[in-house]
């Protein structure tokens, strides 16, 4: 599932030692819109460095590496979900410095009822996120990926537990923090 969905829609950065890779990350694709604009960025997905290889600056060095790419790239931003409360202060040394809401949002009965049928599902849970005036957004492929392993579902179980949630933005655009930071922005379905 990974390989067929995830990974031709992301970039995928590596640092190598030798002929072992020894810290990886990727970059997938997504939007943030508003009533006037729409904005190009990425969410940070999957930042690992082997356990021989850390305390050696690595997974910064990529960051840093990753961020300078995606401002040459003419993107807006970068979003993350730190696995842990604990990373918070990790990434906000790395601009990571706005933190943005997860507001509720609550599947409706037509999307639950396609979800077998993924093209059908997603058209209809477009239509109830473009009803949010502020929010990201997932290409077709990225929310076909999460229909298939069942993220959505899951999605919906967070919700309910009313779980913090730690979501932190790097913008590259400065134009964009006005849009974000004053705000609550729909975001769904983190790939946590």
């Amino acid at each position: 599932m990974v390989f067929t969905y995830l990974f031709p829609q992301s970039e995928c950065y590596i640092y190598q030692e030798g002929d072992k890779i020894s810290s990886t990350l990727f970059l997938i694709p997504i939007k943030y819109n508003t009533p006037h604009n729409t904005y190009n960025g990425y969410y940070l997905y999957g930042v690992a460095t082997l356990k021989e290889a850390e305390g050696k600056g690595l997974a910064k060095k990529l960051l840093q590496y990753a961020a300078m790419e995606a401002t040459k790239k003419d993107k807006d931003f970068i979003i993350c979900r730190p696995a842990e409360q604990s990373l918070v202060g990790y990434y906000s040394k790395l601009n990571y410095n706005i933190h943005l809401s997860k507001v509720p949002f609550k599947i409706s009965g037509v999307v639950k009822m396609y979800l077998p049928t993924p093209q059908i599902a997603i058209q209809f849970l477009k239509g109830d996120i473009s009803k949010y005036p502020y929010h990201f957004s997932w290409s077709d492929e990225i929310l076909e990926y999460m229909l298939n392993i069942g993220e959505i579902e899951s999605h919906q179980k967070t919700q309910d537990l009313k779980e913090e949630c730690y979501i932190l933005l790097n913008t590259l655009n400065k134009n964009i923090e006005s849009y974000i930071s004053l705000r609550d922005s729909l975001f769904l379905f983190p790939m946590e």
